[in-house]
């Protein structure tokens, strides 16, 4: 299975019915970006300055979250929240629509109360997983960019440290992929679901990888150039958008990468008038 096209379809498919609860992730996640210093970085590196570029413009450029002072800590604890009861909400009526074909809201709020634990733990993992990762990444390019005797030295390293420390990062998020759908749906431990997500994703580890790369080159394509060029209203407004399809494709598809590897039926796929027939 093609998973990338078949989230993708999902999510077209059911555009109103999921974009409703990515509005507010897409919006957290674009107003915590930086852009005055993702805008400082890109243009230097593109302009072949890389050795102007500090540490820190390279780390708010690819950190998401901000703890620079009192005020940005709390509004990161708040996104933190928003972004969890979203999620939450968001996987139970995926779950819940390819399980019986129904979109329906009802019993949303009893799910939500069975979902948000665990959806908290595991969104709180991946953050940290990701800071440490955007922390190590920064301080390696800016090793490079500091070290490396040329231009082109170092742009050839950059680019060396960008795909292998992305592809690492997307390796290690699939190891965990499917552990939260593996909690909720089966009921499994923690470290029960875990071992389950790791063999039932064995065989599709690679076209997971493959799936979230193309992703995130798709989206960079359109988040850098803005960066560079368009009025920082409109940066917010294009990573406002990018962010919210991420979100999607994130919740999406890791439903229908479980429904496909643990062999369930997906009843959102049968026609309708099979649907009614069965009914």
């Amino acid at each position: 299975m093609n998973y990338t096209h078949s989230s993708i379809r999902y999510v077209f498919k059911n555009f109103w019915y999921i974009a409703l609860l990515s509005v507010l992730p897409g919006a957290i996640l674009s107003g915590m970006a930086r852009v005055e210093e993702m805008q400082k970085f890109y243009t230097a590196f593109f302009s072949g300055n890389l050795s102007s570029i500090s540490w820190t413009q390279i780390f708010n450029t690819f950190s998401i979250y901000n703890f620079s002072d009192w005020l940005p800590a709390l509004l990161n604890i708040a996104a933190y929240v928003g972004i969890v009861l979203c999620a939450s909400m968001l996987l139970a009526l995926i779950d819940k629509h390819m399980r019986i074909g129904k979109r329906t809201l009802n019993g949303l709020i009893d799910k939500l109360n069975d979902n948000i634990l665990s959806t908290g733990a595991v969104a709180l993992f991946f953050s940290v997983l990701y800071e440490l990762w955007a922390l190590l990444f920064s301080s390696l390019a800016f090793a490079i960019f500091s070290l490396a005797p040329n231009v082109i030295a170092q742009y050839v390293l950059f680019c060396i440290l960008l795909l292998a420390g992305g592809l690492a990062l997307l390796y290690v998020i699939a190891l965990f992929y499917l552990w939260l759908p593996c909690m909720q749906i089966t009921g499994f431990r923690p470290f029960e679901a875990l071992r389950y997500s790791n063999q039932i994703t064995e065989k599709v580890k690679r076209r997971l990888i493959v799936s979230m790369f193309v992703s995130l080159i798709v989206g960079n394509a359109i988040i850098i150039p803005c960066a560079i060029f368009a009025p920082v209203p409109v940066s917010y407004a294009a990573m406002l958008i990018v962010y919210m399809f991420y979100f999607m494709l994130f919740m999406v598809r890791m439903e229908v990468i479980y429904f496909d590897t643990a062999q369930l039926d997906r009843e959102d796929l049968k026609p309708a008038y099979i649907k009614k027939h069965e009914d």
